[in-house]
C-alpha cells in the first residue's frame, strides 16, 4: 500500500498494512486529467503548487484536487492520504488486481474519508451553475450542472459505493472543498439518493442478503463493465482476480464464486423486466440491474446449516435443490428459494419458475417477475404437494434454445389465481 505524505508530497510505501500509519483517504469522480502513478517521478511541486494557483487549465484539475485534499487532511492531524488515482501503479496487473481486493479494507481503516462532490455546492445561489464539461463529462453530449447533494454523480457511480459503505468516518465536501456535513448525520439525503437503509449506512451490513447488497449497486454505472462486478469484491466479502476486457462476463465469475463461498439463495431472487414470461434463461443474472427491485430480500446469513444440497457449478450447468411442487395450470415446478421478503411486517416466501424447454433443457421462466406467498404450506391450491427436487440449469444455451418455444400460460389469468390463494408478483 502507497500512501501521499501530505507535507513532502511524496509516495510512501508500506509492505504491511498493519504498520501504515493513520491516513485519510480520497473519495471521488475521476476528472479527465488525473495526476498519475508516474507523474510522481521527478515532479516538480513548487512548480505544480503555483500553476494550480494561477491555473483553471484543463490539465490542472488533478493537481489542483490533490493539493486541497491535502490541505484538508492536515486539517485533521493526519500526515498521510490514499489517492487511487496515484497510490496505485496502474501499469502493474497484479497491483490492481490486489488494490481491487484490499481496496474495501483500505477505506474501513482510514481514520476519514473525504469525498469530493464536485457538481454540488453549499451556496444555494451557485446551484445551476454549469461545470466546464472538458474537466469531467465522458460524453460530449452530458450537460453537467452544480446542484443539490441528493442529485450529485457522486452517487450513481459504482466504486463509490464501497466508500460510502466502508469507513466509519465520512465527510462530505462541495466543489470548492466546504464542508457539507458527515455521513451519520445525513443519512435520510443519503438514502433519498441511494436507496439504501439507513441501518446498512451507520451500522453493519454484513448480514444484509446478496440480493440487498447487488440492489445498491443496481442503478450504478462504471467506465468499463467489468468494473460492475469489481467494484462489489468488498462489499460481498470475496476475492477475485481480475481479467479485463471480458465484460459482463466478470458479474457472471462473481455470482459463481459467491454461489462457491455464501449459502445464500437470494442471489436467484432477480427480476429483468425487459424479458417476457416465455423467454428461458439460466439462474444466474445477466447484469446488477436486474437486482433493483430486490432490497428488501432477507436469507438467513452466512452461517446458516441448510438442509438441502447447497446450489453447484458443475461443466453442464448449475445445479440447485429446493423444495418444489408442479403448477396445475403452467405445467411449470414452482421453486422455493431459501429466502424471503420483507414488506411493512408481512413475510414473503420467495419463488422462481422453472421448467424444460424443446431439447428437454431445464430454464427459469418468468424472469421479469418473482412470486411471493406467505405461506408455503397453501402450495396445494396451485397443483401438486411441494417436494425436495434438484435441477441441473446451463447458463448459456444456444440462441434457438433461448428463444420462446411454447406459449406460458403462467400469465395474467393465472396470475390472478395466485393472488386469490395468497400469492403476490415481485416485478
Amino acid at each position: 500500500m502507497r500512501l501521499l505524505n501530505v507535507h513532502s508530497l511524496q509516495l510512501e510505501k508500506y509492505d504491511d498494512i498493519e504498520e501504515t500509519p493513520e491516513y485519510a483517504i480520497l473519495s471521488h469522480r475521476w476528472s479527465k486529467n488525473e495526476m498519475r502513478f508516474g507523474h510522481f517521478q521527478g515532479a516538480d511541486w513548487d512548480t505544480l503548487r503555483k500553476s494550480a494557483i494561477d491555473g483553471g487549465k484543463e490539465d490542472e484539475i488533478g493537481i489542483a484536487k490533490i493539493l486541497s485534499a491535502c490541505a484538508v487532511t492536515k486539517s485533521f492531524a493526519l500526515d498521510y492520504l490514499w489517492i487511487d488515482t496515484c497510490c496505485i501503479d496502474g501499469s502493474s496487473s497484479t497491483e490492481v488486481t490486489q488494490a481491487i481486493n484490499s481496496m474495501f479494507r483500505w477505506y474501513q481503516r482510514a481514520s476519514v474519508c473525504l469525498a469530493y462532490l464536485f457538481d454540488v455546492s453549499t451556496d444555494t445561489s451557485e446551484l445551476g451553475h454549469m461545470i466546464d464539461r472538458r474537466l469531467y463529462a465522458r460524453k460530449k453530449t452530458q450537460i453537467l450542472r452544480i446542484g443539490p447533494f441528493e442529485d450529485s454523480q457522486w452517487f450513481r457511480r459504482g466504486w463509490t459505493l464501497q466508500e460510502l459503505l466502508a469507513p466509519p468516518e465520512l465527510v462530505f465536501y462541495d466543489h470548492a472543498w466546504r464542508r457539507i456535513g458527515v455521513k451519520t448525520d445525513m443519512t435520510k439525503q443519503i438514502q433519498a439518493a441511494t436507496r439504501i437503509d439507513p441501518k446498512y449506512l451507520t451500522g453493519d451490513f454484513e448480514d444484509a442478503s446478496i440480493a440487498t447488497k447487488l440492489s445498491w449497486v443496481s442503478d450504478r454505472t462504471t467506465t468499463l463493465p467489468d468494473d460492475m462486478a469489481y467494484c462489489m469484491v468488498g462489499i460481498l466479502g470475496v476475492s477475485m482476480d481480475t481479467r479485463y476486457g471480458e465484460e459482463e462476463r466478470a458479474f457472471m465469475r462473481l455470482q459463481e464464486l459467491l454461489i462457491e463461498k455464501v449459502a445464500d439463495d437470494s442471489i436467484f431472487a432477480w427480476t429483468d423486466p425487459t424479458l417476457s414470461p416465455s423467454q428461458g434463461l439460466g439462474l444466474l443474472a445477466p447484469s446488477p440491474a436486474c437486482f433493483r427491485n430486490s432490497s428488501k430480500i432477507h436469507s438467513r446469513g452466512p452461517n446458516y446449516n441448510r438442509k438441502t444440497q447447497p446450489p453447484q457449478i458443475t461443466s453442464l450447468g448449475l445445479r440447485l435443490s429446493a423444495p418444489a411442487g408442479l403448477s396445475a395450470l403452467s405445467k411449470r415446478h414452482v421453486l422455493f428459494l431459501d429466502c424471503w421478503e420483507a414488506e411493512r411486517g408481512s413475510l414473503h416466501a420467495v419463488t422462481i419458475l422453472l421448467g424444460k424447454d424443446k431439447n428437454g433443457t431445464w430454464r427459469r421462466y418468468s424472469c421479469n417477475k418473482l412470486l411471493l406467498r406467505p405461506k408455503p404450506t397453501r402450495l396445494r391450491k396451485l397443483g401438486q404437494g411441494m417436494r425436495s427436487k434438484s435441477f441441473l440449469v446451463p447458463q448459456r444455451v444456444m440462441e434457438d434454445v433461448v428463444r420462446p418455444v411454447f406459449h406460458s400460460h403462467f400469465g395474467d389469468s393465472e396470475l390472478d389465481t395466485c393472488s386469490s390463494s395468497g400469492w403476490s408478483v415481485k416485478v
